[in-house]
C-alpha cells in the first residue's frame, strides 16, 4: 500500500517506482495506491504512467479518504491503474493544463498542450476500457464528477467504503498485466504492508514544489548577481550557486 497524499512531483514518481519494485521483489499479489492529489507536473505524470504499464504487479488506484480528490494529473494516474476505485465523498476531474505558476496557457500553446494531453489520456482510457469521451471533457472543459457519477459513466470500476470493502470487490476481476489476462484473487485475509516514502523523495518533492522552486531561482539570480557586481563578497555567490544547483535538481535538469 502506498499513501500518495501529495502533489505529483519528481519525488512522487520515485515513491511509486520504489513501491512497484518492492511489490515485485516480494511477489505481492496487489499494489494499492491511496491517492489524494491536486495534480502536478505533466512530464512526471507521463513517466509514472509508463511505470504503471510496465508493472508486473496489478495496481489499484483508490481515491481516498472522504473529501479527497484526483484532480488534474490525478485523473491520468487513476484511469491508468489496472483497477480504478474511489471512496464515497470524493471527486475526480478538472484536468485542463495550466502553467507551473497556475496561470492559464495562452494562444496556440494551449491548443497544442490540450491536444497532446487528450491524445495521451484517450489512449490510456481506451486500453483500460474506460470512458474516453469523459476524460476528453475533463481536459478540454475541466469537467469534474463525484464517485457515483464516475462509476455510472465507467470512468472508474469500484466505489469502496474502505480498504476491506475494496479488497472484497477486487476479488475475481480480470485485468491485463504485461499483455496477459490475470484474474485477481481474494486478498481480504492477505498480509498488508504500507510502504513509506523515502527521505530523498520527500526532500525532492519539497524542492520541486513550484513555490519553492521559484524562490530557489530567485535566490540563484540574486546571489550570483550580487557577487558579479561586488566581487569578493563570497557569501552571496556561494548562496547563489547552492540555490542554482538545487533549482536545477528540482527541475530534473541535474540528477540528485
Amino acid at each position: 500500500i502506498l499513501d500518495m497524499n501529495m502533489m505529483i512531483l519528481p519525488g512522487t514518481q520515485g515513491y511509486l517506482e520504489s513501491g512497484i519494485q518492492m511489490a515485485q521483489d516480494q511477489n505481492a499479489g496487489l499494489l494499492i495506491v491511496r491517492l489524494n492529489t491536486p495534480g502536478g507536473m505533466l512530464e512526471t505524470t507521463q513517466s509514472m504512467i509508463q511505470d504503471i504499464f510496465r508493472s508486473r504487479v496489478p495496481i489499484v488506484f483508490y481515491v481516498s479518504p472522504q473529501g479527497g480528490t484526483a484532480t488534474s494529473a490525478g485523473v491520468f494516474l487513476t484511469v491508468a491503474g489496472h483497477i480504478a476505485a474511489m471512496s464515497p465523498g470524493t471527486s475526480i476531474g478538472s484536468a485542463t493544463p495550466v502553467q507551473g505558476s497556475g496561470k492559464d496557457i495562452e494562444g496556440d500553446m494551449k491548443k497544442k498542450a490540450e491536444n497532446m494531453i487528450v491524445a495521451l489520456v484517450k489512449s490510456i482510457s481506451d486500453q483500460r476500457g474506460r470512458n474516453v469521451e469523459w476524460v476528453e471533457k475533463a481536459v478540454r472543459e475541466a469537467s469534474s464528477v463525484t464517485e457515483r457519477e464516475a462509476l455510472q459513466m465507467k470512468v472508474i470500476d469500484i466505489v469502496a467504503v474502505d480498504l476491506p470493502d475494496l479488497l472484497r470487490q477486487v476479488a475475481g476481476r480480470e485485468v491485463t498485466v504485461e499483455n496477459k489476462k490475470v484474474r485477481l484473487g481474494d486478498f481480504s485475509a492477505a498480509p498488508q504492508f504500507v510502504i513509506e516514502m523515502s527521505l530523498k523523495d520527500r526532500v525532492l518533492n519539497v524542492l520541486s514544489n513550484p513555490s519553492v522552486a521559484a524562490l530557489l531561482w530567485l535566490g540563484a539570480t540574486t546571489g550570483i548577481s550580487i557577487e558579479l557586481y561586488h566581487p569578493g563578497g563570497i557569501l552571496p555567490g556561494v548562496v547563489g550557486v547552492i540555490c542554482l544547483v538545487l533549482a536545477l535538481i528540482s527541475s530534473q535538469v541535474l540528477p540528485v
